[in-house]
């Protein structure tokens, strides 16, 4: 690799050492042309680490997505169940109350159909 002073060496100004010169130009442009390669090849492998991070973050929300939609239905499907329960409840309530009305009345009337006997 070329240094500092290396750079400043004129092919002008000692003609005998062109050569020289040309080939110190010649390796720093090839360790260039190596270390942009390189690079190259780095920056393409981030690229398609990118691309897989990319790729399990969409999947990672599709799972929750899906996750979220199971849980929503299992709600409303709990929810129309506990409907259905409390349906069935106050159907028992009212039947309870007529019933417990209906025994009332019968009481009543045994009651009066006890005092008109006695």
């Amino acid at each position: 690799r070329l240094c500092k002073e290396d750079s400043q060496i004129s092919i002008h100004s000692v003609p005998e050492h062109a050569p020289l010169v040309e080939n110190a130009l010649q390796a720093k442009i090839d360790a260039l042309q190596e270390d942009n390669e390189r690079l190259q090849r780095k920056m393409d492998q981030d690229r398609v680490r990118l691309g897989e991070l990319h790729q399990q973050q969409e999947d990672r929300e599709a799972a929750q997505a899906k996750e979220n939609h199971t849980m929503a239905e299992q709600v409303r499907d709990a929810m129309a169940r506990a409907n259905a329960l409390q349906d069935k409840y106050d159907d028992a309530a009212s039947t309870i109350a007529s019933l417990q009305s209906r025994a009332d009345q019968a009481d009543a009337a045994g009651a009066d159909h006890r005092r008109a006997v006695a």
